[in-house]
This record gives structure tokens, C-alpha cells and sequence, in this order.
């Protein structure tokens, strides 16, 4: 604040006012000059200023893309945007971090913090670097010059994932683990006979997702063929993820079991009647494949769910003697044609 001995005949001589009030009329010019504001007025002028020199939060602008993805259908992918944002908050110390917080050095340390981790090293900074495009997108004009953030991630390194290690087992681990036969004394379908059968019904189907079963409807089950998209790529496939698989003969009895009864319901298996959601399906599901039914096994393959298993090289060749077209069956949707021309017989599990 200026006093009287900084003025003088109603200018301000106040040599610190006066430096601070020409960088920031410099500063202003230099923003004005990148642009055609020949046409603009007064109000136009500053309002442009304003935004400009305003800083932008991130973590708020993070939230609302979440929330966008929710509103598009990709709810379960937000997730991991979401528990980006919330590491880079821990690591920061604070729940609003502004861009201009955002340098190379920082984003830096802070994927230094993640490198005890096998996938999140990875996976919680590009998902950051693809909101900020989508700010970068939002808040820069090239052909005005408009320039409001500028790109850190340049000089930014993100690192590799972990190669996940194979914890393949035999096929006769894997028919022991069919042939386990579920305690019925107190329940009807218990949750240890659900799992086993979802893991065959996922297995005999091509490694089917769990996701994808439990939201199956009815029109998708035709004369004995399995219709879907496949949730996890239907928003960015052309062909939106859509496959058809016949559900073979021998594992009918236990595809029909779960079928639902009720008219009233679009759904084509009965879990919504026990289940609400998809992720609590897939969480009692995944329960049972990782602690039971007890299988002895090697210490090293004991906790796998049972479609991390099915990544084995030539896995069908194994079962039936019949070439498989990729060295993966489960990663590849090429080895559906093979699937659905093998000879499935009970005898696949005995």
C-alpha cells in the first residue's frame, strides 16, 4: 500500500510499486500481443486476462472428467483415475493441487514414490497425463495463441509395468479343481458351487469375463449360442466387442441352472436375485477360485484365480490334441473358432 511520501504531484513513485505495477502491465501486453484483439472489447480484454493469469485446479478438474467417463459407461476404468488422483493428493499433501503445481521436477518425485509397485507405476500416471491433454485440449486455442498450461509431461519418464509372472498349472490340476464337490448341507447353489461353476461356464466359453456373465440378458442366449459385447471394449472397438460362442453340450446342465426363472427380469441368469452389482459377483466369485475348493497345488500357483491360469500356451492343444491358432488362448479372441469346433464331452473333466 502506497503513503504519502510515494506520491508525488498524484503519481506513485514508490520504486516497488512501481516495478511489481510494469511486470505486471509487461506481462499483460505480452498476452495481448500473441493475439488479434482488434476487435475486442474493453470487457473482452479483461476478462480474457482474468482467465488467463487465473490458476486451475487439477484434483477438481480431474473429478469432473471421472465423472464424465461415469456418465459414458466407463464407470469401472474411472476407478483407476480416481485412485490416481487420490495418490497424487496423499503425495502432495493436499486435496486441491492446481496445475501450476504440476512441474516435470514434482510429477517426477512422484513417480519415483510409485516404483515398489508392480502396475500402478504405470497405469496412475498415464491416466493423469490423459486428463491433462483433455485439459491442455480444453484451455488452449492454437489458432488464438491461447497458451493457459503448459505440457510437463514432456520431460517426464513413465516407467514399464512388471511382467506379471506365469502361474501356469497342468490340465490335471485344473480337472481336480472341477471335480471338487461342493458342501450342499446348508445351501442351496453355495457360493463355493457358483464360483466352480462360473469358472467352468468362463473357461468353456473362451474365458468369458465374469462382468459379462452376470450382465448377460436373455435376447443374448439363442439356440444354444452365447451373443455379447464384451463390456471391457465395447466403447472403443468399431464393432463394439461383439462375439458369439456355442455353449457346448456337456456344459448346458450347468449353463441352464442359473438361468432365471422370472419373467419379469431382463437379465438371463438368476444372479441379480443374490448379487446387486457386478463387482460384488466378481468378488465372491474371485473368493472362492483364490482360497477354495482346496487343491493341492505348489505353493507358488495356490492363490490364482482360475482365468489368470487359462494364459497358457496352447492350452487347448494340451486338452483335446487340437492346435490352437495363437499362442495364447485367453488374450487372443482368434481361438473362439477353435473353442467352438472342439468335441466338448464330459470326459474333458474326468
Amino acid at each position: 500500500m502506497v503513503n504519502d511520501k510515494g506520491i508525488k504531484d498524484k503519481e506513485v513513485i514508490d520504486p516497488f510499486v512501481v516495478k511489481q505495477t510494469s511486470d505486471l502491465i509487461s506481462r499483460y501486453y505480452g498476452l495481448l500481443n500473441t493475439i488479434d484483439t482488434s476487435s475486442w472489447t474493453a470487457s473482452e480484454v479483461v476478462a480474457y486476462l482474468t482467465k488467463t493469469t487465473e490458476d486451475l485446479s487439477f484434483s477438481e478438474y480431474t473429478r469432473n472428467h471421472i465423472e464424465k467417463m461415469k456418465a459414458r459407461g466407463q464407470e469401472r476404468t474411472s476407478r483407476n483415475y480416481r485412485y490416481a488422483i487420490n495418490h497424487l493428493e496423499r503425495f502432495a499433501e493436499s486435496d486441491n493441487i492446481m496445475f501450476s503445481r504440476l512441474t516435470s521436477s514434482f510429477l517426477n518425485r512422484w513417480i519415483e514414490s510409485l516404483a515398489e509397485t508392480n502396475r500402478c507405476k504405470e497405469q496412475y500416471p498415464v491416466c493423469l497425463r490423459e486428463v491433462y491433454k483433455a485439459a491442455m485440449k480444453e484451455y488452449n486455442d492454437e489458432e488464438q495463441g491461447i497458451s493457459r498450461l503448459k505440457n510437463p509431461w514432456c520431460n517426464v519418464t513413465i516407467p514399464r509395468s512388471d511382467i506379471p509372472e506365469k502361474r501356469a498349472i497342468p490340465a490335471s490340476m485344473l480337472r481336480k479343481f472341477f471335480n471338487v464337490v461342493p458342501d450342499r448341507s446348508r445351501f442351496t447353489n453355495p457360493l463355493m458351487e457358483v464360483g466352480q461353476d462360473v469358472a467352468l461356464m468362463s473357461f468353456c466359453l473362451c474365458g468369458l469375463n465374469a462382468v459379462d456373465i452376470f450382465n448377460a440378458e436373455k435376447d443374448q442366449y439363442v439356440n444354444g449360442i452365447f451373443h455379447y459385447e464384451r463390456q471391457k471394449t465395447r466403447k472403443t472397438r468399431a464393432d463394439k466387442g461383439y462375439f458369439e460362442i456355442r455353449v457346448p453340450e456337456f456344459l448346458k446342465p450347468t449353463f441352464e441352472k442359473y438361468l432365471s426363472k422370472n419373467v419379469d427380469t431382463p437379465w438371463l441368469f438368476n444372479f441379480h436375485d443374490r448379487l446387486s452389482t457386478s463387482d460384488s459377483f466378481c468378488a465372491n466369485v474371485n473368493t472362492v477360485l483364490v482360497v477354495g475348493p482346496c487343491v493341492t497345488c505348489p505353493p507358488t500357483t495356490q492363490p490364482v484365480i482360475l482365468w489368470v491360469l487359462l494364459r497358457i500356451s496352447g492350452f487347448v492343444k494340451r486338452l483335446r490334441g487340437t492346435p490352437s491358432p495363437c499362442t495364447n488362448v485367453l488374450t487372443s479372441r482368434l481361438s473362439i473358432r477353435t473353442m467352438n469346433s472342439l468335441d466338448w464331452s464330459a470326459d474333458f473333466i474326468s
